[in-house]
């Protein structure tokens, strides 16, 4: 026997059904790729404002000390430049008790997301060793920075228009993804 339907809204609903499926998923792949794109500008929006944190961090030892964190250190190293933030003990005694710190929160050079920091001496382009015909800069230092991070925060801090990203501006950086990133802080003080 054969059954003859009457009606056709079952088979309606269910074509009604598969296009709405085929939209909501259409919307869930693109409001996947929003939310990572976001996540990223998220990410170097905050790292943005921990760099001005670290500045200011910088700066204050230096007013501090009355003395470049290099030149106020027992032995001078980028590790230690950087522990001097937080622990005392690395500072040569003579200038140790107009240490005022700890200048970060943080108790080790180690980031929870972008790897060990130090605090570098260099030239302008962060890979020239500094001399005494030319100004030094200070360079904080991660070593371990996502590539979409680091092209993020490039664009925060000095824009969209460098024709060398990689080598010029306050945001450097080198290696291969994860990079080292490197942000200028100031003119290094003897």
């Amino acid at each position: 026997m054969l059954n003859i339907l009457h009606s056709q809204k079952g088979a309606m609903f269910g074509l009604d059904s598969r296009i709405a499926l085929a939209i909501f998923g259409v919307i869930s792949v693109l409001a996947g790729a929003i939310a990572a794109v976001n996540t990223n500008t998220i990410t170097a929006q905050g790292f943005s404002k921990e760099l001005k944190g670290m500045r200011t961090a910088i700066e204050g030892i230096h007013r501090d000390l009355q003395r470049g964190i290099h030149g106020a250190l027992i032995t001078d190293t980028s590790a230690n430049a950087y522990t001097a933030l937080y622990d005392s003990s690395v500072i040569s005694s003579t200038y140790r008790s107009k240490w005022l710190g700890p200048y970060v929160d943080r108790s080790t050079s180690l980031h929870p997301k972008f790897g060990a920091m130090t605090i570098e001496r260099y030239r302008d382009d962060h890979t020239t060793a500094c001399s005494p015909d030319n100004p030094c800069y200070l360079w904080l230092t991660y070593d371990s920075v996502r590539e979409k991070i680091v092209t993020e925060l490039n664009k925060i801090v000095d824009g969209k228009n460098e024709a060398l990203p990689s080598s010029t501006g306050n945001i450097q950086w080198d290696g291969t993804d994860p990079y080292t990133l490197w942000y200028k802080v100031s003119i290094a003080i003897n």
